[in-house]
């Protein structure tokens, strides 16, 4: 039968997801421990494990006292997927080019991710040495750790004058500012931020700390400028009990990355990469697994002023 664009294309974005739903029940259906004792369910002949059940109540996280309820509703719906596999593949999804080139990724990402956890098992944890010279290296994110609240003031760049800079050596405070910009038929959106020590830029956290209470200061942000003021700033000092923690995770972190990133830069040093068409221009670190990749959502500095800086 004919099928026109429009709903092949559906079939096939349709199929995409059974095709993640087949790869899982074939990596779980795999290891299927036979026994009688093992099944809990048997579902046309295929049998639904012990092994299949905990191994979906791990990736769940569910706690150990919330398991006998979470395997109930989680049978049924293992049973359910199960139904719709057997019905997919009596269907020949498995054999659609879109289910394939999914499946064929999911393995490939599950075998990167593999190997590079098992590579990493053997990067060395920190000393206790390590965590202790961390801590004294950083006195602003701990021991000196403090909490800035800030007066901010967001204005276009092109109304952040010469004029307007002599006169903040002589505003107090940013309702000063305001007047100073009202006066001269200008304005800006006013705002207040609490920000750690911790979260601020090591830039502005170097400039605030040169900067004394009733002193105003300019961040110019490409088209949008921030006038920053000081009203308060409160000793917020983390102990090392409470900081170790943070520490021990961010240096076992930061060795995961570098460890991928010698990794990586080892095989493609021994591989043989050829660029069929022309080599892209991003350099081979945009490119990294997501092991590697930041955090979704960029600050709009502009749009946010002094809280993303």
């Amino acid at each position: 039968m004919a099928v026109n664009n429009k709903q092949s294309g559906k079939m096939a974005r349709n199929t995409v997801v059974l095709a993640l739903m087949v790869a899982g029940l074939a990596a779980c259906g795999a290891h299927k421990e036979k026994s009688a004792g093992q099944s809990l369910a048997r579902v046309n002949g295929e049998e639904i494990t012990v092994l299949q059940m905990n191994d979906e109540l791990a990736r769940a996280n569910v706690p150990p006292a919330k398991r006998d309820a979470a395997g109930k509703q989680l049978l049924e719906s293992l049973i359910d997927r199960q139904l719709l596999q057997t019905e997919a593949l009596r269907d020949k999804v498995d054999r659609d080019p879109a289910v394939m080139q999914a499946v064929e990724r999911v393995k490939s990402q599950i075998y990167a991710q593999t190997y590079m956890q098992r590579r990493l098992a053997n990067v060395a944890k920190p000393t206790k040495e390590e965590i202790d010279k961390y801590y004294l290296d950083h006195p602003d994110y701990f021991s000196e750790r403090k909490i800035y609240e800030l007066d901010e003031l967001v204005l276009p760049s092109k109304d952040l004058s010469p004029e307007f800079k002599a006169a903040m050596n002589g505003l107090k405070s940013i309702d000063e500012a305001i007047g100073w910009l009202k006066d001269h038929h200008l304005q800006g959106a006013r705002g207040t931020v609490m920000k750690s020590s911790v979260d601020l830029a090591p830039q502005l956290l170097a400039l605030i700390k040169d900067i004394k209470h009733g002193h105003l200061f300019a961040l110019q942000q490409g088209e949008s400028s921030v006038i920053v003021g000081i009203r308060n700033i409160r000793e917020d000092p983390a102990k090392p009990d409470v900081a170790d923690p943070q520490i021990n995770k961010f240096l076992i972190d930061q060795r995961n990355q570098e460890a991928v990133k010698a990794e990586l830069a080892r095989l493609r040093a021994t591989a043989k990469i050829e660029y069929l068409n022309k080599k892209p221009d991003a350099p081979a670190e945009a490119v990294t697994p997501a092991l590697l990749k930041p955090a979704d959502g960029e600050a709009e500095h502009t749009k946010k002023g002094v809280a993303d800086l």
